[in-house]
């Protein structure tokens, strides 16, 4: 599983990803391409790009899940455990 996630924000105004200057605390950000600026710092276009943060998400769970299921079968990977590794993904939502 990745140990790091690289997030490109959306700017609300312009929809740029690229144009933006920000204060070396981050306390300060703005897009270069339409001027807008989030006197709020970082975290204001962070809120208005949740669902980029709601699908990483996503994907952090779903490359979990894999390398859980992998494990069991490594763990488990014989015949007759086989209904135990049905078993095991599924109560623990991993299926």
């Amino acid at each position: 599983m990745k140990t790091e996630y690289n997030i490109k924000l959306k700017f609300a105004t312009c929809g740029s990803k690229e144009h933006f200057e920000c204060s070396e605390d981050r306390s300060y950000v703005k897009c270069t391409m339409c001027g807008r600026e989030y006197l709020e710092g970082i975290e204001e276009p962070k809120e208005h790009n949740k669902e980029v943060f709601d699908e990483i998400k996503e994907e952090i769970v779903s490359e979990a899940k894999s390398e859980r299921i992998e494990a069991l079968k490594n763990a488990f990977g014989k015949q007759e455990y086989k209904n135990q590794i049905i078993w095991m993904t599924g109560a623990f939502g991993l299926a």
